[in-house]
């Protein structure tokens, strides 16, 4: 599996998931909002990011993922 960074602006930043050569999901982070929105198989589910820095390491872990309703 690999991550692909397809667009990084300052309101967002894409990446896809590929297995081999089949694109698997997409993930969208909105940094100035701490938020993250993730597509697969036509369900989006959006989630609040958690900054921890354990001192040079900085991990992102999702919080409160909740289904999106389709509009």
């Amino acid at each position: 599996m690999r991550w692909e960074s397809v667009l990084s602006t300052t309101e967002d930043q894409v990446y896809h998931l590929y297995k081999k050569d089949k694109h698997l999901l997409t993930l969208t982070v909105h940094p100035f909002s701490n938020s993250a929105r993730v597509e697969c198989n036509k369900q989006k589910e959006y989630s609040l990011l958690e900054r921890k820095d354990f001192y040079a390491t900085k991990q992102f872990f999702f919080a409160n993922m909740e289904p999106e309703s389709e509009s």
